[in-house]
């Protein structure tokens, strides 16, 4: 086909250049014969007549000296290059069988495109020669229906994504001619019928053509359906009927088959994809990023529309959404239900793959009162390690049948790489805490306030904010210990980080700086509010008791408060003003407050 249009374009260009001497008479002749060729004859049409106008007045070769016949020729030429075009575009309709072509894999089970990568580009010849094969697979059926019942012409359809049917491919006996057989009903309303009543029927009696028509059913759907024409009504075998079923039955299951196949060549194609993203998945350090590579990974490996990933407690029997692709309507942190999808799947252990969410789905996916969306097909598989749901991977398709079954076992082997991954992530994660906490009292260790002061104070030079700095020490923490054993003196300690905790907010950060001693970050805070941060935390010890073995302890600190720039304007001295008001408060009597910068008579007790 490409050829043959090639040649009939140097031909027009040929024909025009000689006929009106102009070569841009020549150029809007190929142009003309294109635009029907794969527009249609409309837009040909308007080209043309735009044309005829627009040379009159702008083309210098043309114009000053034409006469009536010369538009004559012109007008001519133009016409005769729309009917090449027009011819082109039939002779092509016609090559792919009685004006439809056969179905591409996209249009039908709704296939992702793919970037044109090598192995895309390999996968996209794969595609054109099963499609082919397909074809060829079908169309030998389809004789084999015509011969065994000495029909005229049997044909296919398919019912697309608007609820119109349309005739795909037709086998036509030796010398008969392809067209609609004219009947009562309609052929097509008879197909209508078939289809919506999964029976076969055919046209009246009266008419002295003979139609039957049979559904298709496939994975108990019925978008497809095969028809029978006979000129004469008398030539239909009597089991007609029966015989038209039994090969729809066969032409089902050999539907079905080249889809499996299809399918099969899809899952190869998806192999590179797998790989990549299973790089990225396990290349992840933390739980937030691990989610957005398996969302990323799901989309990829899929023809789905949005994909989302969420962690499961068995313990609580319950989950939350972690992460969602870009454009999902379900936020994270949504709660993730029992009875929801996503929950049996979890609790059960069990992947599920909803072709058609409208016929089958009665619960929601993830929880009540999740939003509202277009939702027709959809597959759930969960994280599973050493017998336990960890989570899930969950992908939408806003068409029936969008989502297949191929997709959720490549969903499979994802969900093995990700559960593996979220494990590694989740140790990770637990050795770094561990490295950076305090095992007895659970507060930050010396290295993480070390790391944070730097950083605050780098803050505050950039955006000429205020950092302060309490330091707290217990007072007389070393009697007890001596009197009543380091094991009470741990219960004091962690006693004083609870009631630390409760003061400070969550920019703040409380540390153990080491034995006895407490270090409080307050970024954005002067002097004066961290000293009111600092009293109401010493009130706080000076109320609490600590019983240990019958004996009840009173706990009381000293605190010592700085902050920059207005005690210091230098990063390395913060620590040593704090330490210093620290030492004065130890100096005055203990269970009190001083600030670096400002006198005891303006800040009181």
């Amino acid at each position: 086909m490409p050829i043959g249009a090639l040649a009939l374009s140097v031909a027009l260009t040929v024909l025009a250049s000689s006929a009106t001497h102009s070569p841009i008479a020549a150029l809007l002749a190929c142009l003309i014969a294109a635009l029907a060729w794969r527009a249609g004859s409309a837009y040909a049409l308007a080209l043309t007549v735009l044309a005829i106008p627009t040379l009159a007045r702008f083309d210098p070769l043309l114009a000053p000296h034409a006469g009536s016949a010369q538009w004559a020729r012109l007008a001519l030429l133009f016409i005769g290059a729309m009917a090449v075009g027009l011819s082109l575009r039939a002779m092509a309709r016609t090559a792919n069988g009685d004006g439809s072509a056969w179905p591409e894999h996209g249009r039908e089970e709704h296939s992702p495109s793919t970037s044109r990568t090598p192995s895309a580009e390999r996968a996209a010849r794969d595609d054109a020669l099963g499609r082919a094969v397909e074809r060829d697979a079908v169309e030998r059926l389809l004789t084999g229906v015509r011969e065994s019942l000495d029909a005229d012409t049997v044909t296919l359809w398919l019912r697309n994504e608007d609820d119109q049917q349309h005739a795909v491919l037709s086998v036509s006996a030796p010398g008969v001619e392809s067209a609609e057989p004219h009947c009562t009903p309609p052929v097509e309303s008879l197909v209508q019928w078939s289809m919506a009543q999964g029976l076969t029927t055919g046209n009246q009696h009266t008419d002295s053509c003979g139609v039957l028509v049979a559904p298709v059913a496939r994975d108990d759907r019925l978008r497809w359906a095969i028809s029978l024409f006979v000129a004469r009504r008398a030539a239909l075998p009597q089991n007609a009927k029966q015989a038209l079923a039994a090969n729809a039955a066969r032409l089902g299951s050999l539907l079905d088959l080249l889809r499996d196949g299809r399918e099969t060549r899809h899952y190869r194609g998806k192999a590179e994809v797998l790989a990549r993203a299973a790089e990225r998945v396990q290349g992840s350090h933390d739980v937030a990023g691990l989610g957005h590579a398996i969302c990323d990974a799901a989309l990829e490996v899929s023809g789905a529309t949005r994909a989302a990933f969420t962690l499961w407690n068995e313990g609580a029997e319950g989950g939350t959404v972690i992460s969602v692709s870009s454009g999902h309507p379900v936020p994270t942190g949504f709660a993730v239900t029992p009875e929801s999808f996503v929950g049996t799947a979890c609790r059960e252990r069990q992947r599920f793959t909803v072709r058609e969410t409208e016929r089958t789905l009665r619960y929601p996916v993830f929880g009540p009162g999740e939003p509202v969306r277009r939702l027709g097909s959809l597959a759930v598989v969960p994280l599973q390690r050493e017998g336990r749901a960890l989570g899930a991977i969950t992908i939408e398709g806003e068409e029936p049948g969008q989502v297949t079954e191929v997709e959720t076992s490549l969903l499979l082997l994802l969900s093995s790489l990700s559960a593996a991954a979220y494990q590694g992530v989740r140790q990770f994660e637990e050795a770094t805490a561990e490295s950076r906490t305090d095992a007895l009292t659970n507060l930050a260790n010396r290295r993480v306030f070390d790391e944070r002061l730097r950083q605050h104070l780098n803050e505050c030079d950039r955006s000429d904010q205020v950092l302060s700095l309490i330091l707290a020490d217990l007072d007389n923490f070393k009697s007890i210990n001596d009197t009543h054993g380091h094991a009470a003196g741990d219960r004091v300690l962690a006693a004083v980080a609870v009631a630390a905790k409760r003061v400070v907010r969550n920019i703040d950060l409380c540390a153990r700086y080491g034995g006895e001693e407490l270090a409080i970050l307050l970024p954005q805070t002067p002097l004066e509010r961290a000293h009111e941060v600092a009293e109401r935390l010493r009130t706080t010890l000076e109320s609490s008791r600590v019983e240990i073995g019958g004996h009840v302890l009173a706990v009381t600190a000293s605190f010592g408060v700085a902050s920059y720039p207005t005690s210091t304007g230098s990063h390395d001295s913060l620590f040593s003003a704090a330490d210093k008001a620290l030492y004065e408060a130890k100096h005055a009597g203990r269970n009190c407050v001083r600030c670096n910068g400002l006198s005891v008579g303006n800040i009181g007790r």
